[in-house]
């Protein structure tokens, strides 16, 4: 009785943290592409599991208005803002062998020479 209990407990603590990331096995990526005034895809991605991604672009020129778009299939998530220098960032669950495309604008601003930081993080298994 006290073992099966025991062995329930652990098994559902397991279980319940699958979705905690895990270091181990992060992946970190950079690159650099240039900026434009559409909205254009400057990175392809895809999962090597199930996890999240941390992208982030180092807007070093002053512009208007910049947006940072993460994009699967019809499914979009953006961050954007106005004026000044910032570093956009958008974070999000990702699923193994998914394809997710990131695209980048501004108004306002000249094109620039720009770099990416691309992290991540797959869940406990």
């Amino acid at each position: 009785m006290l073992k099966s209990s025991l062995q329930l407990l652990l098994v559902s603590f397991r279980g319940s943290h699958k979705s905690v990331p895990f270091y181990r096995n992060t992946v970190y990526q950079t690159g650099k592409f240039t900026s434009s005034v559409s909205n254009d895809t400057f990175l392809t991605y895809t999962a090597p599991s199930d996890g999240y991604v941390v992208l982030q672009v180092a807007q070093d020129t002053a512009v208007e208005y910049v947006m940072l778009t993460m994009r699967r299939g019809t499914l979009d998530i953006s961050q954007s803002y106005n004026g000044g220098w910032g570093w956009p960032v958008v974070t999000s669950p990702v699923r193994k062998g998914e394809e997710y495309t990131f695209l980048y604008k501004i108004t306002g601003g000249n094109p620039a020479q720009l770099s990416y930081h691309l992290n991540f993080f797959s869940y406990l298994n």
